[in-house]
């Protein structure tokens, strides 16, 4: 606990609340906010009471709350009797769902968008943004400090440009996007640059210079920054007013599945890898961390 007051500005002295308790101060935020959610979505502006799609909603948690567990218990413990019900519960949920809103008068999630084939192929793109923004965010660390063997300052000045470049993408995005014809092009710029740091980071060896990895770094960011916004405007545009926020709420739905098979196959790749030869690992990475005692322990002496 003091290592976790330090961190947030607190000195190891302090008198601090244990880290689960300090968590609960968030409970009355969070609840104040239902209560707003709730009073904007259960009255209409001029057509009267709105009737949300409850079921709609909890059949969403359970196979979303289902898979997110089922990916989280599968590297660890295998398709074990609980794993494959969630998987089962997954499936069987979707299915429901998928009839149930076919019926619904007021679906949660229209069925006519995932038919619309303008709005089909950016739901596609979301679960492939997702997939490797958040396998570059996560793992690109990993590679650089268990991987090549950098201490935890190199691999952060090495992602910097990463996570910079991604906001200043975006920025570049809204100047250039209506100062051309074709804003089409954007998009495919950004996953086209996306294509090219994935396979640049693919062949990244520990001798190659810091220079190529943070211009490895800056193209994926640049990237990312190019093709969000992008892929949100454009679902916005062609869903029409009567479903923007369902649009867009798809979207990030979408996107965090694709975070989560995303991070979850680069984690299961990389635990393969170990286990198939893990003394190379070892030897490559004379300064990884390894888990020692309950928390951290460096092997070898860092620069």
């Amino acid at each position: 606990m003091p290592r976790v007051a330090k961190l947030q500005g607190a000195s190891p002295n302090d008198k601090v609340l244990p880290f689960p308790e300090s968590l609960m101060a968030t409970l009355g935020v969070a609840f104040v906010g239902t209560l707003v959610a709730l009073d904007q979505t259960m009255v209409g502006n001029d057509r009267g009471p709105i009737r949300v799609d409850w079921l709609g909603a909890q059949l969403i948690a359970a196979g979303l709350g289902s898979m997110q567990m089922s990916v989280e218990l599968l590297p660890a413990h295998g398709l074990d009797a609980f794993t494959a019900g969630l998987l089962v519960l997954t499936a069987v949920a979707s299915a429901a769902l998928w009839q149930w809103e076919r019926r619904c008068a007021n679906p949660i999630l229209p069925a006519e968008m995932f038919r619309d084939p303008g709005m089909a192929p950016l739901f596609k793109l979301a679960v492939f943004t997702g997939f490797t923004m958040f396998a570059l965010l996560l793992y690109a660390p990993l590679l650089f400090q268990g991987g090549f063997g950098y201490s935890p300052k190199q691999a952060g000045v090495l992602i910097t440009p990463l996570v910079v470049c991604i906001t200043v993408g975006s920025v570049l995005n809204g100047r250039i996007v209506t100062r051309i014809r074709r804003p089409n092009n954007v998009l495919y710029a950004g996953f086209g640059m996306r294509t090219l740091s994935c396979l640049g980071l693919s062949q990244a060896t520990r001798g190659m210079p810091h220079g190529v990895l943070m211009a490895i770094m800056l193209v994926s960011g640049l990237g990312l920054g190019f093709s969000m916004p992008n892929l949100t405007v454009f679902a916005q545009q062609t869903a029409g007013r009567e479903h923007l926020g369902i649009a867009t709420a798809i979207l990030q739905s979408l996107r965090m599945v694709g975070r989560m098979v995303g991070s979850r196959f680069s984690g299961g790749s990389r635990a393969g890898c170990v286990e198939r030869a893990p003394g190379a690992f070892d030897q490559a990475t004379p300064r990884a961390c390894t888990s020692h005692g309950g928390g951290l322990k460096l092997r070898g002496s860092l620069p």
